[in-house]
């Protein structure tokens, strides 16, 4: 049980003692079951006998605070080990994906000089995507005598590959269910002895679950008699709830509300000055609410906050419903959690508490689960004069509908504004008239985004108004709304390129001003990328460093990643593996310890980038791979972006219809939103997924679409970064393989079928064309450089991957493949799984088309 064990009496049944034992034969224990199943008293007693035995023990408990936070969580309990390898993990922040591997060499040096057990409690709760991976690589940690226990309600560590074959023990919830004599036996240690019909009654109506065993043995001791019922809740009611007094009960049903509080919050929510000693011993005695008193907070237990949650709703007054809700939705406010306390105020329809909370953007644009769905329903609810009372909320929910793509409300509340403009029907004084119209303008402003001269029109508008920085909090949002280019998210038509980065620059002072310096350094940006796509690596550099500096000084984060992820492709081009680490470690080291939920996105971003232009899939995050994430991971504004970037990754893993079925649907929503580098590569990878599957007249057509686009501006990077297309670039196989490599580097334009045919179309381009062939052919020399100081070139597999996938593409069987390499058919299973995640492929079949 997860609750006060201090009268209990503790009785751990055989099976589940004999997998507790051999926790310390493992380096990694993983205990999983489902909320009350008694998983942290197990190990509790588990450890006690163990430190009877001079062993050490660190306990580190989850409440649901953020990744980064756990992650400090973690690495305190590393640092009663190796304070110093704490501190080098704890560092970097959160780990990503591809830092596993650097986690995992790191833990080789970790030394423990005696037996010590390091427990993370309630680790379910940590919102991550790679957990699994993370403690299967702490399995791999070198010193024999520690010992890590990870306890989770549910993690599906023992499906997990990892696993087969790892130093991970899984305790899993069937070792702790209670068998007929186990149940006898916790009875007698209570004091109770069953007759054979009443044991056999309570293991009908418990099923040998602890947390039923113990209310069956609660309400024996108050009552002398068992609680003939298999209904959870019903136990809880005759056990627990009956013996409280009309007071308890009101206090237990209003702290449901909240699950977890301080002693300060259940005071307030409890209308008192301070919490009563009689509720504080109420809340010490349960065995059914926990305290911690690191972060001084109670937690109820979920098997009782589901039962008084359901008497909450279903059996309370509407008044004291109200009652309680609101005041949940005032402790929220008064610690600053406003979307906490916004949910508990909709719960009531309380619009003016919900409205009159000091929104700003950075309050609005933190995306928990379902935060954007809780603010539309707000915003859709709310009767129009509601709104109209309190017309700051009103542009900053405005502003936020804008940039989730939620066109229908924005539309609606900007419709609203302007009303409030007219007739100020709040009574707002001249001056908040006046900033009222001013944050309006900057508003509409923004909605124009890459429409560069509106912007800048609007904002001096604005600004003569204002005569200072938006109160909203704009710089909350990055610039280039989760993009990593400032580049692809301005340029809106081809053969502006140009221009377009003049009114970039003409329009920046205004914008910097306005919004507490969001977007500094965006102009050499977007000026570096621009000279990259060209082919003009020295002045890129020169300007991604221009940039950097602007950007730092003003910590605007999001220009920092993309001039470095500018400086990554840079290296790329010229084969310079040292100034790719360089680069690489820039980027993974903005998703540190502070960093907000766009910073952690757009270094996820970075990493794919780099990842689909090497050909690297293992560096790119797997959240990137699932087309519907894109959508939840970043503003609507900046999808098209992201979904090119995902049509890459498509073509990297040869999913070509998948890439074009989503390519056409990427251009159009680009074309909507003005984006042209979307547009461009989109065209060129659906040219690369026709050419593989024997489209060639449709690959050449999308590659003269994608010419016309480039052309103009002179945009040659995007045609030489496909290693794939050199099928298109060259004129054939069989003349690349009679060609020495420099002979194939001067290729000219009368070679290849690619630039015949864009002779035909554009007669007069032969320069240009001549410029792409020479910048892919240098281009790939570089990528291949890279790769190879990398020790990844052509394959990202392990030696082990490589063997089994070898056979598998000579179409041995799994069970061949196990009899040749000496290994199970489970092994095998696993490695392959593991090396098509690697690849981007799905099946034996694919794995025969490509070469690693």
């Amino acid at each position: 049980m997860q609750g006060n064990t201090n009268w209990q009496k503790i009785y751990l049944p055989e099976r589940l003692r004999r997998e507790l034992a051999r926790i310390a034969q493992f380096p990694v224990t993983v205990v999983e079951a489902p909320s009350g199943f008694g998983k942290t008293t197990a190990v509790r007693e588990y450890l006690k006998e163990a430190a009877a035995g001079g062993a050490r023990q660190h306990w580190y408990t989850c409440l649901g605070e953020s990744p980064s936070a756990a992650w400090t969580g973690i690495c305190g309990l590393l640092s009663n080990v190796d304070g110093e390898l704490a501190n080098s993990l704890q560092k970097p922040g959160f780990p990503l994906p591809e830092s596993l591997v650097h986690i995992q060499a790191r833990l080789q040096n970790i030394r423990c000089a005696e037996e010590t057990f390091l427990v993370v409690d309630n680790c379910h709760l940590i919102q991550s995507g790679i957990l699994k991976e993370l403690i299967s690589v702490f399995s791999m940690h070198a010193s024999p005598k520690l010992h890590m226990v990870f306890i989770a309600q549910h993690l599906g560590m023992h499906a997990c590959g990892a696993c087969q074959g790892s130093g991970i023990h899984t305790i899993g919830s069937s070792a702790f269910f209670f068998d007929r004599e186990s149940t006898a036996i916790l009875f007698r240690l209570e004091g109770i002895r069953l007759s054979d019909e009443e044991l056999n009654s309570v293991c009908a109506s418990t099923e040998g679950w602890i947390a039923a065993i113990r209310l069956q043995i609660s309400h024996y001791r108050q009552t002398g008699s068992l609680e003939h019922t298999a209904d959870i809740d019903k136990l809880v009611e005759t056990a627990i709830w009956n013996r409280l007094t009309e007071k308890q009960r009101e206090c237990l049903l209003t702290l449901s509300v909240l699950g977890s509080f301080s002693a300060r919050q259940a005071a307030v929510l409890l209308g008192e000055e301070t919490l009563p000693d009689c509720v504080r011993d109420l809340l010490d005695r349960s065995e059914f609410i926990r305290y911690f008193p690191r972060e001084r907070v109670y937690v109820m237990h979920g098997i009782l906050r589901n039962y008084l949650q359901n008497r909450f709703h279903q059996f309370q007054p509407r008044a004291f419903q109200l009652r309680v809700l609101r005041a949940a939705g005032q402790c929220c406010a008064a610690e600053s959690d406003f979307l906490s306390a916004a949910r508990y105020f909709f719960q009531v329809r309380d619009f003016d508490a919900i409205l009159s909370l000091p929104w700003t953007l950075r309050d609005l644009t933190v995306r928990r689960e379902g935060a954007v769905a809780l603010l539309a329903d707000i915003v859709g609810a709310c009767p129009d004069e509601i709104l109209c009372r309190y017309p700051f909320a009103l542009l900053a929910f405005a502003c936020l509908m804008r940039l989730e793509g939620e066109h229908d409300h924005a539309g609606r509340l900007c419709r609203l504004a302007e009303l409030c403009i007219k007739s100020n029907p709040a009574g707002l004084s001249a001056g908040e008239l006046r900033r009222l119209k001013g944050e309006h303008l900057l508003l509409e402003a923004l909605h124009a985004y890459n429409d560069l001269k509106r912007v800048r029109e609007g904002q001096a508008a604005a600004y003569e108004l204002l005569q200072g920085p938006s109160r909203f909090g704009l710089n909350a949002v990055p610039v280039t709304l989760g993009a990593a280019s400032v580049l692809s998210m301005f340029w809106r038509e081809p053969g502006r390129m140009e221009e377009t980065l003049r009114e970039l620059k003409s329009a920046l002072p205004c914008h910097l001003k306005l919004t507490h310096q969001q977007g500094a350094g965006a102009d050499s940006a977007y000026q570096a990328e621009m000279m990259l796509l060209r082919g003009d690596d020295v002045q890129a550099e020169i300007l991604c460093h221009k940039a950097l500096y602007q950007a730092r000084s003003r910590q605007e984060i999001c220009i920092c990643l993309c001039a470095e992820q500018i400086l990554a492709r840079i290296a790329i081009l010229r084969g310079d593996a040292e100034g790719f680490e360089l680069a690489l470690q820039n980027i993974k080291g903005y998703a540190g310890e502070n960093a907000g939920p766009h910073v952690s996105r757009m270094v996820d971003i970075c990493l794919a980038i780099l990842g689909a232009a090497l050909g690297a899939m293992d560096m790119v995050p797997k959240w990137l791979l699932d087309f519907e994430s894109i959508g939840k991971a970043v503003y609507a504004g900046a999808v098209p972006y992201v979904s090119a970037l995902h049509a890459h990754l498509l073509a990297s893993g040869r999913r070509h219809a998948e890439l074009l079925a989503l390519a056409d649907h990427t251009i159009q929503s680009a074309k909507e939103m003005h984006y042209v580098l979307p547009q461009l590569y989109c065209h060129i990878l659906k040219a690369q997924a026709y050419y593989a599957t024997g489209q060639k007249q449709q690959a050449l057509s999308c590659i003269a679409e994608a010419f016309a686009l480039a052309q103009p501006d002179r945009v040659y990077l995007p045609f030489a970064q496909f290693a794939h297309l050199g099928d298109i670039l060259s004129k054939s196989h069989a003349e690349r393989r009679r060609k020495p490599a420099a002979a194939m580097a001067q290729q000219t334009v009368e070679s290849s079928a690619f630039s015949q045919t864009l002779l035909k179309a554009f007669p007069d381009k032969k320069a240009d064309i001549n410029a792409i062939l020479a910048l892919y052919h240098r281009y790939q020399r570089g990528r291949k450089g890279i790769l190879h100081a990398l020790g990844q070139e052509k394959s990202a597999l392990t030696p082990r991957e490589r063997e089994v996938a070898l056979l598998a593409k000579a179409r041995l069987s799994h069970k061949e493949i196990a009899e040749q390499l000496c290994i199970s058919t489970a092994t095998v299973r696993t490695i392959l799984y593991n090396a098509y995640g690697k690849l981007g492929v799905h099946s034996k079949a694919e794995l025969s088309r490509i070469d690693f």
